[in-house]
């Protein structure tokens, strides 16, 4: 059975939204929506795998001038292997985490994501980005499992015409303890680099090659600004 998800800008608890355990997304995977499934993931590594995924898309978004929403818990078909469905509510079980991955966000767009005017700024592109745990229900009762969505929409009154770049993370290997909280540190080296700059084509981010960030990125965003500043004129 197919289903639609949360309507975009509504909070999880203002219309009572849940999922049914098993349903399918009806959206397909483009520049608006990313599903991640993570239903192998351990919940002490989930904060900081979200956020590994979760900082690409979010400048993506904002770098493609556009608005979306990545799902973490609902079936990927990229995964290799994978036993559920193409956008198949799956659910992950955050609920004693959910301030965990709260605060992993905040640590994210405080400390991870910048534009070229520098840090995010709380009241500002902060504003851009939500995050939301929507329940699942498993034959209509709750099953203690969310799916969580972080959700991204470019305001041109803060971000102007700003490109935004995350740094680098990369995995660490080894044998990892799951009997304890992993912090970001645990799980990944974060480079002082800032040259992650991403754009979405159709279901993914795709990182940019230095010498096309002015043509891909830079110039249509100044072009879409200039569109926003004459309708936000003549709307005054």
């Amino acid at each position: 059975m197919s289903g639609i998800g949360r309507p975009f800008g509504v909070k999880a608890n203002e219309n009572n939204t849940s999922y049914m355990k098993g349903f399918v997304l009806d959206a397909e995977e483009n520049k608006e929506v990313e599903y991640k499934s993570f239903a192998s993931a351990h919940p002490s590594i989930l904060p900081w795998k979200i956020m590994e995924k979760a900082k690409k898309f979010i400048c993506a978004c904002l770098n493609a001038g556009s608005k979306g929403i990545i799902y973490f818990g609902v079936g990927d078909n990229q995964e290799q292997n994978s036993r559920f469905l193409h956008g198949e509510i799956i659910g992950l079980e955050v609920e004693n985490i959910k301030d965990d991955i709260t605060k992993a966000l905040q640590c994210l767009l405080d400390n991870h994501i910048k534009s070229d005017d520098g840090p995010l700024q709380k009241g500002g592109e902060q504003n851009c980005i939500n995050i939301h745990f929507v329940p699942v229900a498993c034959q209509e009762k709750l099953a203690n499992l969310y799916v969580v969505e972080i959700e991204v929409s470019r305001d041109w009154r803060f971000c102007k015409d700003n490109v935004f770049h995350s740094n680098s993370w990369v995995e660490k290997g080894g044998n990892k303890n799951l009997t304890a909280k992993r912090g970001l540190n645990d799980l990944f080296k974060v480079k002082d680099t800032w040259d992650d700059i991403a754009i979405r084509t159709k279901g993914a981010s795709t990182c940019v090659k230095q010498h096309e960030v002015k043509r891909q990125v830079r110039e249509p965003l100044e072009t879409m600004y200039k569109e926003w500043k004459k309708e936000a004129k003549l709307g005054t």
